[in-house]
């Protein structure tokens, strides 16, 4: 007996306890081991785009029948032989499921082949498992892979295929009671008898007659609706005639789509021609606004406002200074700085000078910081006085022939000097930024994009919110984030306002809103996590609803938009419409958006993310280039003016993704391939379903895990390393790390989150780690992601003694950090980071004590990150004073926090509170002693 008919008794005599008599069922045994073994393909057709009711086991009942031509057709190819009808209709179908779920990998479901129908025989699903090649011809694909598997299939159907299961410990999909959900019969030889209770989700039932075909589906009415069930079998009937018509057709050729269809897709939807000044640049347009409103404030930042005049001469001032330092087009200058007044005019100087910049956030560790500059081979760089020292430690991580120039932004203001706008030397195609993104390779890549991509986005805004002159935009985000070129730019083209908002308000949603209320901010962009922290406050402290009367647009971005977000924005503020927004870094921005009025309809799984903004175009198309049908999910490719040049210095990469643009008739024309997965609504409207790989957005940041990943792997205590990013409290997503720790040295995690802090963006650092003897795998030897646990997070994982509270101050703090963290118990002095915590469950720290009469503010929990410490500077309302017996009083300060009052009392709008989990992270406090 062969190792594979032994390995199969062994499986069979594990799960009955009788031996397998017949030699001829043990040989059945082996075929459906060897067939069904390895990962289990799930096939399903789900693609609604709104929750149904989930009244299990309610069927429906669809009719139809084929086309005569198509019918015909059947019956030509197939000689009226009924098992070859049948695998026309199976090999149909199996291309269609590939075509809407991308699975090349199969299993349906057909009843007993019983060519001779008898009353009570026996009945029960064959499994049939099919290996999609798109570039195989139909033909072949019809001859030598479906009609031998059905035979196969066949020849061994008399092993149950419950036993199958059992035997492979198959489970099923999304808690379905089948490991099978769609099957296919043909009522000349199967029976639907006896499958009632398979729990397949779809049946497909058609029978052949003299005349015709016909058919029926019957269908899970909780998980598909009667329109969806309708299209595809409209879709099923106009691939089976393309494929009879030319049985040479490959099966990434074949197209289900009627012309109409395809037409709406790639061109009805992406009607979006626009007309905008692409004959001039931003510089040349902000100069013509300044003479338009000279004396109208442009800038306000830390307290100060500068008019348009004013910022126009501090620009050019140090226009002519950076022109004298060789900046002209096409050099790329790296600016460093916190995001104020001066970050803005040294935008506004370099693109007088004719060049391009490259932002860099002065969070990024020295590492970080080194890394980009040695890849982009910037030239220049512009930095502020207050990180000059950090800096200086970037540039030592930098060979010293390789360093760029550095010129203090405070010395090319102080110069004094030419005052008129320098002659514009710069064209639309010339290169206007560089934003460094995430990369899956363990190296961030640099995004090129252009002044007539930026022009398009800007001017896109203001057609999109009509911003006038009376509006005021709140410049909240990184500069190191794509959203920042809107914010900073678009008002100042109109003769609005923009005031750059501090750091430690702009992550600090009550300070925020109270910003908005009282500075009169028409327009706030936020990410949908801070939108849910604004809201969570506003339900948990008493007296906040700020009326936001002035503000016009709320914009959302850089995540998945929960609607049940919306409907609570909207609730409170109805006349505050939001706008979701989707767009990648090397798109410009912003591609699509979608505003909303009112609360969506009930059922919504996602917010759509909307339609093509002014001169874009979105295809959702499959791995061939072909668009696919509404509700149908594929991949999203951007066309149009906003599309990059692709990557600084990397052409390998900006080929894979930047590629020809086989709809368009311009010369040179490309689309973006981003990755993301999405599906159009039938009213043209985009839903976007997440990932194709492993890239994920966390708090508006694009992060390849891979990239974390690399780094991980470089720790010499690390073997093994994956990174994913869960949903484990609250809904909202954080990283967690899952290492596999090397013989030798010892692994200690807080060496870990170190090493990790030196090399990449905060954000990017696991909130999370979990040791791991080994990573699981899958049959086929791939990391098993799946079944990675969720991290348990103690404080025991910590190196310091748990101590238990001393009073009820302490206790109700303990409480609601055990809570938000989600541990069994916590120690007053365990500090808040180190537990897992961050900026985002730091707000839900804040609510819940506020709620439970202990008053604090964010800002407090990053000064005092341990309980014994934030009790002590908590105001409690006079019942918890009462029960805690206690009075709020003063503790002796550690180093860090003198230092970090120092920072505050010598320039407060620096101080935020990123910045303090930074320094916290990377400071030896026996430094500041």
């Amino acid at each position: 007996m062969s190792e594979a008919q032994q390995t199969a008794r062994v499986a069979s005599e594990r799960v009955a306890p009788e031996k397998v008599a017949s030699e001829d069922l043990l040989a059945q045994q082996l075929y459906w081991v060897n067939k069904l073994s390895g990962e289990w393909p799930e096939t399903s057709l789900i693609v609604e785009v709104v929750e149904l009711p989930k009244e299990a086991g309610e069927f429906q009942h669809y009719p139809f029948t084929l086309p005569a031509d198509v019918s015909e057709r059947i019956f030509k190819s197939s000689k009226r032989a009924e098992l070859s009808i049948y695998s026309i209709l199976v090999s149909a179908l199996t291309i269609m499921l590939y075509k809407y779920t991308g699975q090349r990998d199969m299993v349906v479901g057909s009843p007993v082949y019983q060519p001779e129908l008898r009353d009570g025989a026996r009945n029960h699903l064959v499994p049939l498992r099919f290996q999609l090649e798109p570039q195989l011809a139909y033909k072949d694909y019809l001859l030598r892979r479906v009609r031998p598997t059905i035979i196969e299939a066949y020849g061994n159907q008399d092993y149950p295929f419950e036993k199958v299961v059992e035997l492979l410990n198959l489970v099923p999909a999304d808690g379905r009671s089948s490991a099978i959900d769609i099957v296919i019969l043909l009522s000349n030889i199967h029976r639907e008898a006896g499958l009632e209770d398979v729990g397949n989700s779809l049946t497909f039932i058609f029978h052949a007659d003299e005349q015709a075909i016909t058919g029926e589906v019957k269908y899970n009415a909780s998980i598909l609706r009667k329109e969806t069930v309708e299209q595809f079998i409209n879709h099923y009937t106009t691939l089976l005639r393309s494929l009879l018509q030319n049985v040479s057709t490959t099966l990434a050729e074949a197209n289900p789509l009627t012309p109409e269809e395809e037409h709406e897709l790639l061109i009805g939807f992406n009607e979006t021609a626009a007309s905008f000044p692409f004959d001039r640049t931003l510089s040349v347009l902000f100069e013509e606004q300044v003479a338009k409103t000279p004396h109208r404030p442009a800038v306000i930042s830390d307290g100060q406002t500068h008019t348009y005049a004013e910022l126009n001469t501090r620009a050019n001032r140090m226009a002519h200074r950076l022109k004298a330092l060789g900046v002209a087009p096409e050099v790329l200058v790296t600016l460093l700085s916190r995001r104020n007044t001066d970050l803005l005019t040294a935008i506004l100087a370099v693109f007088k000078a004719g060049g391009a910049y490259l932002p860099l956030d002065p969070l990024y560790a020295p590492k970080r910081v080194a890394q980009v500059l040695s890849r982009s081979k910037s030239p220049l760089v512009l930095v502020s006085e207050e990180l000059r020292e950090a800096f200086a430690a970037a540039l030592d991580n930098i060979a010293a022939e390789e360093r760029p120039q550095v010129v203090l932004i405070e010395e090319l203001l102080a110069a004094g000097g030419v005052e008129e706008n320098p002659p514009s030397v710069c064209a639309p195609n010339n290169l206007a930024y560089v934003i460094y993104t995430s990369g899956s390779t363990g190296v961030p890549k640099g995004a090129m994009l252009e002044h007539r991509g930026m022009l398009n986005h800007l001017y896109l805004k203001i057609a999109d919110l009509n911003l006038t002159e009376e509006d005021i935009v709140a410049q909240t985000a990184s500069q190191s984030f794509d959203i920042s070129v809107w914010q900073f730019l678009s008002i100042l083209l109109v003769g609005g306002q923009v005031q750059i908002v501090a750091d430690d308000v702009a992550h600090d949603p009550q300070q925020l809103l109270e910003l908005v209320e009282r500075d009169g901010v028409t327009i706030l962009e936020i990410v949908p996590s801070l939108l849910g922290a604004a809201l969570l406050e506003m339900n948990t402290i008493e007296d906040f609803r700020p009326s936001l009367s002035a503000l016009r647009w709320l914009l959302v971005t850089g995540e998945a938009l929960p609607p049940e977000l919306c409907s609570q924005w909207l609730d409170i503020y109805p006349n505050v419409p939001l706008l979701n927004a989707y767009g990648p870094t090397e798109c410009s921005d912003d591609v699509t958006h979608f505003a909303l009025f009112e609360p969506l309809p009930e059922g919504y799984l996602q917010t759509p993310i909307g339609r093509p903004v002014a001169n874009t175009q979105i295809y959702i198309l499959n791995e061939a280039l072909m668009p696919v049908p509404c509700g149908v999910p594929g991949e999203i490719y951007v066309g149009g003016v906003g599309v990059g040049r692709g990557y600084l210095g990397e052409q390998g990469r900006t080929a894979e993704v930047f590629i020809a643009n086989p709809f368009s008739a311009e010369a040179g024309a490309r689309l973006y391939k981003t990755g993301d997965l999405g599906r159009f609504h039938a009213d043209g409207n985009i839903e976007f379903l997440g990932r194709v790989d492993q890239q994920v957005k966390i708090r508006g940041y694009r992060i390849e895990l891979g990239e974390i990943e690399t780094v991980m792997r470089h720790h010499p205590g690390v073997r093994e390393a994956v990174v994913l990013a869960r949903q484990d409290y609250g809904g909202e997503k954080r990283l967690v790390g899952y290492v596999v720790a090397a013989q030798e040295p010892a692994l200690e995690l807080d060496d870990l989150r170190e090493f990790l802090l030196e090399r990449l963006a905060d954000y990017m650092v696991p909130t999370a780690f979990v040791r791991m003897d080994a990573l699981p795998l899958s049959v086929n030897g791939k990391i098993d992601r799946r079944h990675l646990p969720a991290p348990e997070r103690t404080a025991s994982d910590l190196a310091q003694e748990y101590v238990e509270p001393r009073n009820a101050v302490e206790q109700k703090l303990a409480e609601i950090w055990a809570e938000v963290l989600r541990l069994e118990n916590v120690g007053i002095h365990d500090n808040f980071f180190e537990l897992g915590g961050d900026s985002i469950l730091s707000i839900h720290i804040i609510a819940k004590a506020n709620q439970a009469g202990l008053r604090l503010t964010p800002k407090q929990i990053f000064e005092h990150q341990t309980i014994a410490e934030l009790a002590a500077v908590a105001n409690t309302t006079s019942a918890v004073q009462a029960e805690s017996g206690m009075v709020t009083g003063q503790i002796p300060l550690t180093p860090i926090q003198h230092w970090f009052f120092e920072q505050e009392m010598r320039d407060p709008h620096h101080f935020n509170q990123t910045i303090m989990l930074e320094v916290r992270q990377k400071l030896d406090p026996t430094a500041l002693q």
